[in-house]
């Protein structure tokens, strides 16, 4: 499959296919001559862009056989992160799934960061309360993260925690367990165009495979970075590369990744509609997408698209402690 495959076939950036072809590197196997300076030449460039060897070489990675009742039993197994909101946890089949990918878009105003932010601190649940305990990296792209927010959150899922630990008498097991502890584990990091998410990106591959208590990141939002990139088609390459590398973290780590995304206005020959924002391109490759919406203060989610989730509506509120059910 790989043998002689010229680089512009890869979905890599413009840029960098160009860099390399200028260098004289046109196929893949030139990325792997045997003579070290020239080795050492391709790792050179493909670093001036964020990428590696290994990045090139699990694009072209085969894939293992496996059986539907190994997939389902893998499915069955795997642990989910609560929103605190047993309506929104239930259409999403108990909690944001780890080892997934998913997609949060509506319009501005509709909950997609608070519920980022929800989920930086609901995963550090203690594990004797049926929690994770783990941590968080948030990349914010558009300036949405508030610190001053995060810690009402993690105050009221402080609040919260106490009082399930007191009804089962396991207080003195969750005595580190604090709001300064939990904003010590989500790990900032911010990106404004997409030269620093790509970066970002690797930053954060590294950082993963350093911390293996990272079992939540969130992007927000993906559109932002790509904004000023005109070219359609370099656009889409682009998105296509951060998202394969972003699926590629949750499934080799067992974590959750959510993307979030802006609604646009969609014209088409005798309607107009609200759609998420860059395109099926975006859309098409992430295989779970929520919606979420608002009327008035009560806030509304649906999943429009999931390979195996049906498409319901939850009702939850936003209120100070952070995302909760509708009382």
């Amino acid at each position: 499959y790989r043998r002689m495959r010229p680089l512009y076939t890869f979905p890599l950036p413009q840029v960098l296919i160009d860099a390399l072809t200028n260098s004289g590197f046109t196929i893949f196997e030139d990325l792997f001559d045997e003579n070290e300076k020239i080795h050492e030449h391709a790792e050179e460039i493909l670093k001036q862009y964020s990428y590696s060897v290994s990045d090139i070489k699990a694009l072209v990675a085969l894939p293992s056989i496996t059986t539907a009742a190994l997939l389902l039993r893998s499915e069955e197994l795997n642990e989910s992160i609560p929103t605190f909101s047993e309506a929104l946890d239930g259409i999403l089949g108990g909690g944001v799934r780890l080892d997934s990918l998913l997609h949060v878009c509506g319009p501005p105003g509709s909950g997609k960061t608070l519920l980022s932010l929800q989920l930086c601190i609901a995963v550090q649940v203690p594990e004797c309360l049926g929690g994770l305990e783990a941590q968080a990296v948030f990349i914010d792209t558009d300036f949405g993260f508030t610190v001053s927010r995060l810690r009402e959150i993690a105050e009221g899922a402080y609040n919260y925690c106490i009082k399930v630990a007191e009804h089962h008498n396991l207080i003195d097991s969750i005595s580190k367990f604090s709001a300064d502890t939990m904003l010590e584990k989500v790990h900032y990091l911010p990106a404004r165009n997409h030269y620093q998410l790509l970066a970002a990106v690797q930053i954060l591959k590294q950082f993963v495979a350093e911390n293996s208590k990272i079992k939540v990141v969130i992007v927000d939002s993906i559109i932002f970075p790509f904004l000023n990139v005109s070219n359609t088609l370099e656009r889409t390459r682009l998105i296509y590369s951060v998202l394969n590398q972003l699926y590629e973290l949750a499934d080799t780590y067992n974590l959750a990744v959510i993307v979030t995304n802006h609604l646009t206005t969609k014209i088409s020959k005798f309607s107009k509609y609200l759609a998420p924002s860059l395109g099926e391109s975006l859309s098409h490759r992430i295989p779970q997408t929520l919606l979420l919406g608002r009327y008035n203060n009560v806030f509304s989610a649906v999943v429009t698209k999931s390979p195996n989730l049906p498409e319901t509506v939850a009702h939850f509120s936003i209120t100070k402690d952070g995302l909760r059910d509708v009382t």
